[in-house]
């Protein structure tokens, strides 16, 4: 579900940029340049929209007013390792069509411990041996008994997902691939690059703003060998949608892992 900000214009625009104000930073909306605007009116904008123009919110509850002003984050961020923690699913053994699961739930452990040992055949071995997917609650029971620190939340926007990724941690999500555009272009990084569509455990270590476009950085499984022109797998450092992966989110499994960066 979206989150949206009421923003009364009368309260924060002014009608140039030139306009002074206490807060040096706070963004002004000109309205001559704003023919659908007039002074007065109430807007509704998607918080997501403001984050993809790297403005935030600033309230000023003494004097009940609303600011937008530059944010201060970063445009981008990349939770990454000095070591390789990416698995191809498909040199996962027998079970390997069905071992996103297993496979995802190894990367994360691999992330958060690099002497985790374990490899995602002998994951499968613990849990659904006998082949299958994987459910929610098996990766949570993986977690538990090999105490990798984790918790869960519940969705309610790539902004959650942003301000994760911030605190440098990263996140295990179980998606609806049909969501996700396909581009199976030859050195592309953007879009799934496979055919599947379906449910699917995936990572996300990342995130960037591309065009004033949020894109996350994941590492997904589902690459059987698929790489691009200098070797490296096409299942690392893909760039999924923001808007895209909000769906694929909401219709499939509406909360997502966080793994801790401990």
């Amino acid at each position: 579900m979206k989150k949206y900000i009421l923003l009364i214009i009368i309260l924060l625009v002014g009608c140039s940029t030139d306009s002074t104000s206490s807060r040096d930073s706070t963004v002004f909306i000109n309205l001559k340049a704003v023919s659908t605007i007039t002074q007065g009116q109430s807007i509704y904008i998607p918080i997501d929209s403001l984050e993809a123009l790297n403005i935030d919110i600033l309230r000023d509850l003494e004097k009940n007013n609303i600011y937008l002003s530059e944010a201060e984050t970063l445009l981008n961020v990349s939770n990454e390792r000095p070591y390789n923690w990416y698995i191809d699913q498909g040199d996962t053994g027998t079970h390997g069509g069905n071992n996103c699961g297993p496979s995802a739930s190894v990367m994360a452990a691999l992330w958060q411990d690099k002497d985790f040992e374990l490899t995602p055949q002998e994951a499968r071995g613990e849990f659904r041996s006998s082949g299958g997917w994987w459910y929610t609650d098996d990766i949570k029971d993986f977690f538990k008994k090999h105490k990798i620190s984790f918790s869960v939340d519940e969705y309610d926007g790539t902004f959650e997902l942003v301000d994760t990724l911030n605190a440098g941690h990263i996140i295990l999500l179980c998606i609806d691939t049909s969501y996700i555009e396909e581009k199976d272009e030859k050195n592309s990084y953007f879009g799934k690059f496979y055919d599947y569509d379906g449910g699917h455990f995936l990572i996300v270590k990342g995130y960037t703003y591309i065009k004033g476009r949020l894109f996350f950085e994941v590492y997904d499984s589902n690459c059987w060998g698929e790489t691009y022109s200098d070797g490296s797998p096409k299942g690392k450092d893909r760039l999924y949608s923001g808007d895209e992966l909000e769906e694929a989110i909401e219709i499939w499994w509406d909360n997502y892992f966080i793994i801790e960066n401990v």
